[in-house]
């Protein structure tokens, strides 16, 4: 499965999908990330919170950014915007960091979660890096297990 495949999966989820997950964390939530360093993502610092409502993962690295049109026979025409991030952190602990967050019950040793905010037009997705996911062309270090996706809804 390429990537653009693979984001078209992401988008047609986010489109069937209702709302799960609680309201977005407390403004002043612990553990905002450091720095971003990617060849094809932006410098600085990264935010305290991704998409205005996550809390961003210390130490997570941006991968890429990338949007996504759908089909230009769709109407209306929609439009995904996502974040690929990876972390040395074990896939387990940053699904219990993010599943803590936003009062999601998982099983213990879980490997993905996603939460869903904004009436479900803001999605944040944690999996193995393994696993299957959006892709942009680049890919986590070896060292690096965990992948988080980060993707808003734009238009539609």
């Amino acid at each position: 499965m390429n990537g653009a495949t693979l984001a078209m999966a992401s988008l047609a989820l986010m489109l069937g999908s209702a709302c799960q997950g609680s309201a977005p964390a407390p403004a002043a939530a612990p553990g905002p990330a450091g720095p971003a360093a990617a060849s094809r993502a932006p410098t600085g610092p990264a935010p305290a919170r991704w998409l205005e409502v996550f809390t961003a993962f210390d130490g997570a690295r941006v991968l890429c950014n990338q949007n996504v049109l759908g089909s230009p026979t769709a109407r209306p025409m929609v439009e995904i915007a996502f974040t690929l991030y990876a972390t040395r952190t074990p896939p387990a602990d940053v699904v219990r960091f993010y599943a803590t967050a936003h009062g999601l019950t998982v099983e213990p040793g879980a490997t993905t979660v996603t939460v869903k905010l904004a009436d479900g037009r803001k999605h944040l997705t944690v999996s193995k890096a393994t696993d299957v996911h959006a892709t942009c062309g680049v890919e986590p270090q070896p060292d690096e297990p965990t992948v988080i996706e980060v993707s808003q809804l734009i238009s539609g």
